[in-house]
């Protein structure tokens, strides 16, 4: 079996991301905002709960444990201001060891029920904005993934701060030892 090439999720551009976020239901466009804010994977989103989301810090803190992670370490990451409101309304009719945000506790099932959510909705924005449907010749897959939250997040922060912190966010740790 010949696995297929790989390549980086392509990032949204600030104007694409606008154009996901404005085509989506509230909560969805909740989930992609807090995807956006805080780098995190798909996987790691859907196994959020109440008690790991710190409402009482500023920015809004959110624990994304170990045990979530594809690499097996914790890490903190943030809400923006922008986000926080929409969170709070959320949380508020959440117990405290509830999810937040997946569909099911097997991650597994989780994960590609938003795959399949995304893909719903690049599918029709790519009716009106070809970019959405674009494809890598190399190895047929979309340019445009759920993952690409992820990777415009990694950009932003590269291009606010400096690409080592982008990749500490998202939770790579071979930029930033300490």
């Amino acid at each position: 079996v010949v696995k297929a090439e790989e390549e980086d999720p392509e990032p949204f551009t600030k104007e694409q991301m606008r154009v996901l976020l404005d085509r989506c239901s509230n909560h969805n466009k909740l989930k992609y905002m807090i995807m956006k804010d805080s780098g995190m994977r798909v996987g790691e989103m859907t196994q959020i709960r109440k008690r790991d989301i710190n409402i009482t810090k500023t920015p809004i803190e959110i624990k994304i444990q170990a045990s979530y992670t594809k690499t097996r370490r914790a890490r903190i990451t943030f809400v923006t201001r922008e986000t926080a409101p929409m969170l709070m309304r959320l949380l508020k009719n959440k117990q405290d060891n509830e999810l937040v945000f997946g569909t099911n506790e097997d991650p597994y099932i989780a994960t590609g029920t938003e795959k399949a959510e995304f893909t719903y909705y690049r599918d029709q924005l790519a009716k009106v904005y070809p970019e959405f449907g674009e494809i890598y010749q190399s190895n047929g897959r979309h340019k445009k993934t759920i993952h690409s939250i992820r990777s415009f997040t990694a950009t932003q922060c590269a291009e606010a701060i400096d690409e080592a912190w982008g990749h500490a966010l998202i939770g790579h740790k071979k930029y930033l030892g300490q």
